[in-house]
């Protein structure tokens, strides 16, 4: 609850991206702080749609493979 007070808001909206040419849809966390001078700081967390993106290319494996 301290990033709260601390004027940081978090929620889970559904999200379209394309990345590395690979449209992905999914749930992604988005984090948004809100600056002291009124500023907002949007930082979207699509950790599982990046890391499906990488493994459709072939640039991730997952721990244990050799």
């Amino acid at each position: 609850m301290a990033l709260l007070a601390a004027g940081v808001s978090v929620g889970i909206h559904f999200v379209e991206v394309e990345t590395f040419g690979v449209r992905q849809e999914g749930v992604a966390a988005v984090l948004i702080w809100k600056a002291m001078y009124g500023g907002r700081l949007a930082l979207v967390v699509t950790l599982t749609m990046l890391r499906r993106a990488l493994a459709e290319r072939g640039g991730a494996g997952r721990i244990g493979d050799g």
